[in-house]
């Protein structure tokens, strides 16, 4: 049941077809002579320049590490043209003699802080949550609420920027008592109440808004802030929002004592917490449960996650729209510090050798981190040390020289990269004097741009793939026919043939399928055999890929975001969706999968209602983030559904305007998946049960997975 609207695809392939023959293999031809002389000259020096600072990034890393005798450290860049380096050096474990890694990962400790500002920025965009509420607008029903310093005048905003004169837990002696005494429990021993709890009755450092104290009990606030405006838990909002999108597959919550690839973090034998000395043991969970840090900074990640997600956070890259003077809206620290300032979760530096700077540091015991970023320069530097021995208490200043001199090779290298191209240019401007060459350098480019967007398609399926795929619950529930007990006749019957008693309630699926798909009308179908693979998550997404070869091949995706189709691999032929139309159409189908392959996702909850028609047909209307759509199920006596159809937002129509109009499909060949009964057979159609029925995709599925969770 495909997004893309049968006139669009059929018509545009048509014209499209006997252009791609005609275009390509002249590209092709041109291109295998052509190419050389378009990447020379930039790539020679660009290479030169990347190995010269790869090397010594390396060698000052190792130097470092030398010469202060920390067990081990990793350290990355990220340059303008999104060049990355990655390093390592040292132990990752001195005990046992384990190498460190450019995968190794440590705890974040505070950077974490940058997540859970830019979190805050993008609820406020969506207008859910307001930064300059009061913070009692979300907190006030709490009974401790009213105990805490400066409560009924404190703001959001307030919370991220260290201004609402909070006192900080992390800092109070009652507080590194009780960790002393805990630290041994399994479990978390500490949860954001209990946090909050030891700055109860105490007062206020200053008015909220009238100075700058740095406080991680404001961000544990603002961790509960946030999840009472989102509905759902702070680590679920940063994997949705930037985790999965931005591909920072070694970050993850530091929400267990068990973390893989997690490096030995060592401290002092007298540190205040008691803690011992070494913060893994043999089996490699961690002696003591890093949990409690939570929004305060809450992540295990690795230097080059970190980089990466730097460059895109103050590129202004992380999420949609124009967000970062918001995000570095300015609060001074300190009138004898006028160079620095504070940000949503973010430092920022006005001026300094290689100009402005933002970023963050983190400590955590055994664990020392470091975010920049150089916006004058588009250079973005992180590293991290397993050890906070002579820097936690200042002792050393092995954490201001590692960022000023592994500023200064990065920054360096960018700059070269940068006169070296502008220096290829003059050179180019010579090469290509004679009319021909010009004429072939647009038509090697043109392949090469054709090649490139392919690419990044590519990329973007991928990347939403694992979006959807993660969105898995972790802990799924177990199906009872008590839950539904209390919905329509028709409705507990599909339920109860759908879904067997004591099955996880698993609501993201893959399947495989062969088939036919149309290119053509209703008087002309013009079936093409297809091959496709689908992830199916809703309420939340879909991908589906496909490949109908011939002649003449088609490929491409289809998302709730985008349709994007070309033939022979490389010549567009579809290339839609961005826009509410697509969206609207696009929910359509993948809702109405749900009654097809993944019905846990249809269960009774917030945003799904279901309602009797007749005697054998249910009404079920899901809503998610502005877009609803109402699905008919018909189901037989055994509640096996066996036919769906809805009002459609489609242009699927002579006049190719978008409209709602019918469109269904017809289930049989149901067969036992892990715990589900599912269709193996699909026939979809639109204008659907009328005199313009046309059935343009048949689907004969092969395989059904439903993930793991995390896979």
């Amino acid at each position: 049941m495909p997004t893309i609207s049968k006139t669009s695809l059929s018509t545009v392939a048509g014209g499209r077809i006997r252009i791609a023959i005609l275009v390509l293999f002249p590209l092709l031809l041109i291109s295998t002579g052509l190419c050389p002389l378009l990447i020379t000259f930039p790539a020679i020096a660009d290479a030169a320049a990347t190995l010269d600072s790869h090397e010594d990034f390396q060698a000052a890393l190792d130097g470092f590490q030398e010469e202060y005798g920390f067990p081990g450290a990793t350290a990355a860049y990220v340059l303008r043209d999104g060049t990355t380096g990655v390093f390592a050096t040292g132990l990752a474990d001195v005990e046992d003699g384990t190498q460190m890694t450019v995968r190794s990962r440590m705890l974040t400790a505070s950077i974490g802080k940058t997540f859970v500002g830019a979190t805050a920025l993008a609820l406020a965009r969506e207008g859910v949550l307001e930064l300059d509420a009061p913070v009692s607008q979300w907190l006030g029903d709490r009974q401790w609420f009213t105990r805490l310093p400066n409560h009924a005048v404190m703001t959001v905003r307030h919370l991220l920027n260290h201004s609402s004169g909070l006192p900080d837990h992390v800092h109070l002696e009652s507080f590194a008592t009780e960790v002393s005494h805990r630290w041994r429990e399994n479990q978390n021993p500490f949860s954001p109440e209990d946090l909050i709890d030891f700055v109860l009755d105490m007062s206020p450092l200053f008015e909220a808004g009238e100075g700058w104290s740095y406080s991680d009990t404001g961000y544990i606030l603002l961790g509960l802030v946030i999840e009472a405006a989102a509905g759902r838990t702070y680590y679920e909002e940063i994997h949705e929002r930037f985790l999965a999108p931005l591909d920072l597959t070694l970050t993850a919550p530091s929400d267990r004592r068990l973390l893989p690839g997690l490096a030995a973090g060592y401290m002092g034998a007298e540190n205040a917490f008691g803690l011992p000395r070494k913060t893994i043991q043999a089996n490699g969970m961690m002696v003591w449960h890093p949990g409690f840090e939570w929004t305060g900074g809450g992540l295990v990640s690795n230097s080059r996650d970190l980089a990466r997600w730097g460059a895109s956070l103050f590129g202004g890259n992380a999420m949609p729209g124009d967000y970062l003077k918001e995000l570095l809206r300015p609060v001074p620290i300190s009138p004898d510090n006028p160079n620095v300032y504070y940000g949503a979760g973010v430092g920022i530096y006005r001026s300094g050798p290689f100009g402005p700077v933002y970023g963050h540091g983190g400590w955590i015991p055994g664990y020392s981190s470091s975010l920049r970023h150089y916006p004058d320069h588009g250079v973005t530097i992180a590293f991290q040390i397993n050890t906070d021995v002579g820097i936690v208490d200042d002792t050393t200043a092995v954490v201001r020289e590692m960022e000023e001199r592994l500023a200064t090779i990065a920054i360096s290298a960018s700059n070269a990269m940068h006169v070296s191209r502008n220096n290829t240019h003059g050179r180019g401007d010579e090469l290509f004097m004679n009319s021909i060459y010009f004429i072939l350098s647009m038509l090697g480019f043109a392949l090469l741009a054709l090649i490139a967007i392919r690419l990044w398609d590519e990329r973007a399926d991928r990347m939403e793939w694992k979006r959807l795929a993660a969105l898995q619950p972790q802990n799924p529930g177990i199906y009872d026919p008590v839950m539904v007990a209390d919905l329509p006749e028709p409705a507990r019957r599909f339920f109860n043939f759908a879904i067997s008693p004591g099955t996880p309630l698993l609501t993201v699926a893959e399947i495989d399928m062969g088939g036919e798909f149309s290119l053509g009308t209703r008087d002309n179908p013009n079936y093409q055999p297809m091959d496709a693979r689908q992830i199916l998550a809703a309420p939340t997404g879909f991908v589906w890929k496909v490949k109908m070869p011939g002649v003449v091949s088609v490929s491409g995706s289809d998302t709730g975001k985008w349709t994007r189709f070309r033939i022979l691999g490389l010549m567009p032929v579809a290339r839609m969706g961005g826009d509410t139309n697509h969206a609207r159409a696009a929910y359509g189908r993948y809702v109405a999968e749900a009654v097809f392959w993944t019905p846990a996702a249809l269960l009774p909850r917030s945003g799904v209602v279901w309602e009797a028609l007749d005697q054998d047909t249910a009404r079920v209307t899901i809503s998610h983030k502005g877009l609803s759509q109402a699905i008919d199920l018909k189901v037989d006596a055994e509640g096996r559904p066996v036919l769906v159809q809805f009002m459609r937002w489609s242009d699927a129509n002579p006049e190719k305007k978008h409209q709602l109009q019918p469109f269904g499909g017809s289930l049989s060949d149901f067969r036992e998946v892990q715990g589900f009964r599912v269709p193996f057979n699909v026939e979809a159609a639109n204008m659907f049960g009328t005199d313009q029925h046309f059935v343009f995709f048949k689907a004969n599925v092969t395989v059904v997975r439903f993930l793991a969770a995390g896979s």
